[in-house]
């Protein structure tokens, strides 16, 4: 019975390999469009989803979904009898000091005052804050008879013309680092200023950050704002979804709501506050987004957070309508104080042509701690945004995914998603092609489904970015793996022309390693527009990882076990190197860390194997701070190995083979580099024997990583690339 079943699990194996080889070639040379194509994957994908299982694509689809912003709870009105009981509901804990300052300009109906109010008690925020109203004159119920509250403090205003007066002199009795204005009639959704912190937390840059605030319909008022060459206001957004994509990435906008927007503090004060000739709620917070750009910061718009605001559209013109109310005086205080001969160089939104723009086009959406691939396009991305490039993202499906998709908009990148996406890609780049500059293709098969379409509609330069080249991976796994041979010799072959006829048909190519820099160049015949870039990018490297070092226990192997040479190298290490080890050091554990584990892997784990399955990357760095040895033998692949230099940034001793060291032929004594498993069971030994040539391995690790995978030196390639 046990052999049957055994036979019949190689059998499944078996068969989800041949479905995958040959569905992804089917699907690449299938003559359909491009919604046809995906509706007949989602048909493939909801009749035999058992047989893709493990594959970034299917993963994806599976938890794909519509982007569901976070919900504004609309408080129903508050009749005048309830006011007192409400207000007392409503608590706020005096603090000294506070991370926040919430100031409240308050709405004329008290009803939505103590609404907004309670929209902030109950938002469980995790950190201090303290909160002032400022009252406006026609607002008659004295809501400081109501807020008898230690972490809520009260001020009169005067009339209309001395709001900003009322304002200036609130944030003068505030404590928090951060001030949060609040205007009229607002309730904010759940998170909106946890991501308002995000935001400020992520780039050192920001002076002010905005939300998108949303009509009671759902639609949307404002997502940030841009200013005319005349002085006049445009709102983004305007009547238009708030699913839509290009409202739901972090960007630099020229000003924001005054409705609900957060500043430092000291920044605040250090520019004048709010200039009290102008009203906050109009041209008094553009003009307050000037001046921290005059001081040398910048103004974004984080659509993560978002607030409701109680008044109805006056402008139906769809996507920028400009500000209607009366405010001609204002504007033209404004033009005469900004809008000058030196106009060009204090706007510096995204229109005006100032940044150029990268379109990525790749097969899915970076899930960095789930494969190394999306691991190195997460480091392009964020090195092309270090460096002051506009970011768009063409995942090939376009699906929505709900964990990875937000953490590229929240770095600042405009990523394609949705039904009216999916498919279409000629269309979205005909309307919006004239914005881009440089184009990054990323992958065999995806170069093969849209170079032609771009080639065709723009002569901007196309960048191909390859990982390794599939053909020479392919090459090794022949020659180390008989059982597959028919299957391995006909894809080598597939992505022999295809790889060499996309390196002919781009602008230029790249590689994070010399092997496959040297290849192209061969190929090509020339060393014209072939350029290496690091796969990595680190700011920091863990200095202190010999401190535990009495503490450390036992063997690690990294990897995505949907990737044949991970399995394989898992395999070897369990059967051929653990052993051999434990002949020497019984206790010896080996951890094999990382997703998609399949049945016959698991079938590995005894008393001293661990197969942990997924794991965050917060998980990962914990194995990485308690393992004594990295061990990567890989057989057979290409490109340059994330898990060995990985290991080296965590200061690790990294053990590996020739496969798994190439593209670090210069790593020197950095790396452990053997090929036969008594070699790399013998410097385990020594690794976990030796207390003084362990610390010599982690030192020369972390000196090696810190000089080949910086941010400055990614940033450095780039800009050589990108020119």
């Amino acid at each position: 019975m046990l052999n049957f079943i055994d036979a019949r699990r190689a059998l499944l194996l078996k068969l989800k390999r041949w479905v995958r080889e040959r569905g992804r070639r089917f699907y690449t040379l299938l003559p359909l469009t491009g919604p046809q194509k995906s509706r007949l994957l989602t048909l493939a994908y909801m009749g035999a989803g058992s047989l893709f299982e493990g594959t970034p694509n299917y993963e994806i689809w599976n938890r794909r979904g519509a982007l569901n912003s976070a919900p504004v709870t609309s408080w129903a009105p508050i009749a005048p009898e309830q006011f007192e009981g409400v207000a007392r509901s409503i608590r706020v804990e005096s603090s000294q000091s506070p991370l926040v300052s919430f100031v409240i300009l308050s709405s004329t109906d008290v009803s939505n005052t103590l609404n907004t109010l309670r929209s902030i008690a109950c938002a469980r925020l995790g950190f201090e804050y303290e909160a002032v109203v400022v009252q406006q004159q026609e607002c008659r119920f004295p809501l400081n008879s109501l807020l008898l509250n230690g972490g809520i403090r009260y001020i009169q205003r005067v009339d209309d013309s001395h709001t900003a007066a009322a304002l200036n002199k609130a944030v003068n009795r505030t404590r928090g680092r951060y001030l949060v204005f609040v205007g009229p009639d607002v309730e904010i959704a759940e998170g909106s200023i946890d991501a308002l912190l995000r935001a400020f937390c992520l780039k050192s840059e920001i002076g002010i950050c905005g939300s998108k605030i949303l009509f009671r319909s759902g639609l949307i008022k404002q997502a940030g704002g841009y200013v005319r060459e005349d002085g006049a206001t445009l709102e983004l957004g305007r009547m238009e979804k708030s699913s839509s994509p290009k409202y739901n990435y972090l960007k630099l906008v020229d000003y924001c709501s005054f409705a609900l927007l957060m500043i430092d503090a000291e920044l605040y004060r250090t520019v004048g506050g709010l200039d009290e000739t102008m009203s906050p709620v109009g041209y008094g917070a553009v003009d307050l987004a000037f001046a921290i750009r005059e001081a040398g910061m910048k103004v974004v718009y984080q659509p993560a957070s978002s607030a409701l605001q109680h008044d109805e559209p006056r402008c139906i013109e769809k996507g920028m309508g400009m500000v209607v109310s009366d405010q001609s005086h204002d504007q033209h205080t404004f033009t005469r104080k900004w809008i000058t001969s030196s106009f060009g160089k204090r706007l510096e939104y995204v229109r005006s042509g100032l940044r150029k723009t990268v379109l990525i086009v790749d097969q899915y959406v970076p899930q960095p701690d789930r494969d190394a691939g999306s691991r190195t396009m997460i480091e392009i991305v964020r090195g092309l945004l270090d460096i002051d490039f506009e970011v768009k993202f063409w995942p090939q499906h376009c699906w929505y995914d709900p964990i990875y998709t937000p953490q590229l908009q929240e770095m600042g990148v405009d990523i394609q998603y949705g039904d009216s996406r999916e498919g279409n890609f000629t269309n979205w780049f005909n309307e919006n092609g004239a914005d881009v500059d440089f184009i990054l293709v990323s992958r065999p098969d995806v170069a093969r489904e849209y170079l032609g379409q771009i080639r065709k509609r723009s002569p901007v330069p196309i960048i191909y970015y390859g990982h390794d080249i599939h053909y020479l991976r392919l090459a090794d796994e022949l020659g180390f793996d008989r059982g597959e041979a028919r299957l391995v010799r006909r894809e080598l072959g597939r992505y022999l022309s295809l790889e060499q006829h996309i390196w002919r048909s781009v602008d230029r190519v790249c590689y994070p390693s010399r092997r496959e820099a040297d290849e192209v160049a061969r190929v090509l015949a020339s060393r014209e527009g072939v350029a290496t870039i690091p796969s990595y990018a680190f700011e920091t490297v863990v200095d202190n990882a010999a401190e535990n070092l009495s503490e450390r226990r036992g063997i690690l192997f990294v990897g995505n076990y949907a990737h044949r040479p991970n399995v394989t190298a898992a395999r070897f290490v369990v059967s051929e190197v653990l052993p051999l080890v434990r002949a020497v050091l019984p206790d010896v554990e080996v951890v094999l860390a990382g997703a998609n584990p399949g049945i016959d892997l698991y079938r590995l784990a005894n008393d001293h194997v661990v197969i942990t399955g997924y794991i965050s990357d917060d998980a990962l760095a914990e194995y990485y701070g308690n393992t004594r040895v990295v061990v990567a033998p890989l057989q057979f692949g290409a490109g340059v190995k994330g898990k060995v230099v990985e290991g080296m940034r965590f200061g690790v001793p990294v053990i590996t083979t020739p496969v798994g060291a190439q593209g670090l032929e210069d790593a020197g004594a950095a790396l452990g580099v053997y090929a036969t498993a008594a070699e790399i069971a013998g410097e385990v030994v020594a690794m976990m024997t030796n207390d003084e040539l362990w610390r010599s391995r982690s030192k020369a690790g972390l000196a090696y990583v810190r000089r080949r995978f910086s941010r400055f030196a990614l940033q450095e390639a780039l800009k050589a690339l990108f020119v």
